[in-house]
């Protein structure tokens, strides 16, 4: 079995079970010893939402994006309201969840959009493997895969606090780096066993090879990865000022005459509409529904959508694409029967040559002695043809349009993805290894780019506070605002960002009226 093959069961496991434990009214987070125990969180339904209004913020998402932010400004005295579409754990089981999920996609990738993401309170951390790899300073700076007329409004140096801030956020474990990691000034919140990748660092050392001990964020409990539902959502529902209430579907962002959001409609599962009212709103509920949303909140003012005079709501969408292969190694029955290893060492030197940079990961697994898997992911060009817009024919449960992905290779892409393979054959080749196998194409289930942040407004969707342009008090907030992917996972990057926007929300909401 490949790399490929071991991945794709992993994640289809891990989006089943989500799936099949959302029907069945929650999900077993499991603790130490493998003791299943459901995550104590105060829920309210659409009775909670009778209450005094304005909220101070109401955040559309239940995810690391919208959670982080929420347990931020709750933190600060902020009275903050999460909404989520999708079920909670412990809490009503209700089959026509399924019918919001309408998605089509077309193009040369054949992504398959309607299994690479959950409509449950956590989003996708459900199936999240916990990996933190910071994006590169060069990611934020010019380079050949900077979209044309557009940048990143921010920097390395700028978010470098904001990392470390979120990395003790994810609990994050780590260990020792190369040189061609991304710097950093602080070490990581824990720090990893050297000895579990040794032997893999020890061997590809020899063909000259530097690995990285992956960072990983770790639960409360420190022996399963960090999820939201049982890490961060609990302390955000405890609060007074936080309230959560799943089953509840954002449908339209209504504004007025002077750039002004002054209400968001909502509807249940009934069909029974509600307008809410905040000081300020939040967007983040992904790289497809965030878009999506948007586009959907069409008036007289806005006919092609709320955000949209530049054209690029919804346009830009990038993924991460992996390839895999595993091979017979001589020497390998010397190693951990589980080491996992990533190498930044061709990250940069990729981009430098007009490529998108890639990021490669070494496994020995117990299953199957004396092999080696290499993997990569790889950075998809930013491209205004792939694109996240509305199906109007088809609608979902409560009658909006559904969600059509365009999404094709470009041809740098397709450059990048033929260079990384040549250059994993390499690798096996210096090892002496045998029947070397490639799996079929992968994807990380990373939504990227649809909703892109900027200084311009006519090349981005939101300004650097993440404040979509042209309205005082709605912003999008997740990876949705990435100007680039990188090769890097995206998560450490949301949870900085998050972070980023409590600072701004809390100085701002001082003197944000309703």
């Amino acid at each position: 079995m490949s790399l490929l093959q071991r991945r794709f069961s992993r994640r289809g496991f891990l989006v089943a079970m989500a799936a099949l434990a959302a029907g069945a009214g929650g999900w077993f987070l499991f603790g130490r010893k493998g003791t299943p125990r459901l995550p104590s969180l105060h829920l309210g339904d659409s009775h909670d939402l009778s209450g005094p209004e304005p909220y101070d913020v109401i955040i559309i998402g239940s995810g690391f994006a919208g959670t982080v932010l929420g347990r931020d400004l709750v933190q600060a005295g902020y009275r903050t309201l999460i909404l989520e579409s999708g079920m909670a754990p412990g809490g009503p089981i209700d089959g026509r969840v399924g019918g919001l999920e309408v998605y089509e996609s077309e193009g040369d990738t054949e992504y398959p959009l309607a299994s690479t993401r959950i409509r449950a309170v956590g989003g996708t951390s459900l199936m999240w493997t916990g990996r933190c790899d910071r994006l590169h300073p060069l990611d934020f700076e010019r380079n050949a895969y900077t979209p044309a007329g557009a940048a990143w409004p921010i920097g390395y140096a700028e978010m470098d606090p904001y990392y470390t801030r979120a990395e003790r956020t994810l609990n994050v474990r780590g260990g020792r780096l190369s040189a061609f990691s991304p710097p950093r000034k602080h070490g990581f919140p824990h720090q990893a066993e050297w000895w579990r990748v040794a032997g893999l660092n020890s061997m590809l050392g020899k063909i000259g090879v530097a690995l990285d001990e992956s960072p990983v964020s770790r639960g409360a409990e420190g022996d399963s990865t960090m999820r939201v539902q049982r890490d961060l959502l609990p302390a955000f529902t405890a609060s007074p000022l936080g309230h959560l209430v799943p089953l509840i579907t954002a449908t339209r962002l209504l504004t007025d005459a002077n750039g002004r959001v002054t209400g968001l409609e909502t509807k249940n599962l009934d069909g029974q509409a509600r307008v809410l009212r905040a000081r300020a709103y939040v967007v983040a509920c992904g790289g497809v529904e965030s878009p999506r949303l948007l586009l959907l909140s069409r008036s007289e003012r806005a006919p092609e959508g709320i955000g949209n005079q530049s054209g690029l709501v919804g346009r830009c969408f990038m993924e991460h694409p992996n390839v895999s292969f595993s091979g017979k190694v001589p020497g390998m029955w010397q190693l951990m029967p589980l080491e996992i290893s990533r190498c930044h060492q061709y990250y940069e030197s990729f981009k430098r040559d007009g490529l998108g940079s890639v990021l490669l990961v070494f496994k020995r697994t117990r299953q199957e002695p004396g092999w080696l898997d290499i993997g990569a992911s790889i950075e998809m060009k930013s491209s205004g043809t792939n694109a996240v817009s509305l199906a109007p024919d088809r609608v979902d449960a409560l009658g909006d349009p559904g969600t059509r992905l365009r999404f094709d290779f470009s041809e740098e892409d397709r450059k990048t993805l033929d260079r990384t393979r040549t250059l994993i054959r390499s690798l096996y080749q210096k090892l002496g290894a045998r029947d070397v196998t490639e799996g079929a194409l992968d994807w990380s289930h990373h939504h990227m780019g649809t909703c892109r942040m900027g200084d311009d407004p006519r090349t981005s969707v939101t300004d650097r506070d993440l404040r979509v342009h042209g309205l005082q008090n709605l912003y999008v907030l997740g990876s949705s605002v990435f100007v680039t992917a990188g090769a890097s996972h995206p998560t450490p990057l949301i949870v900085a960002l998050a972070h980023r926007l409590s600072d701004h929300l809390s100085s701002r909401l001082r003197t944000l009226t309703a």
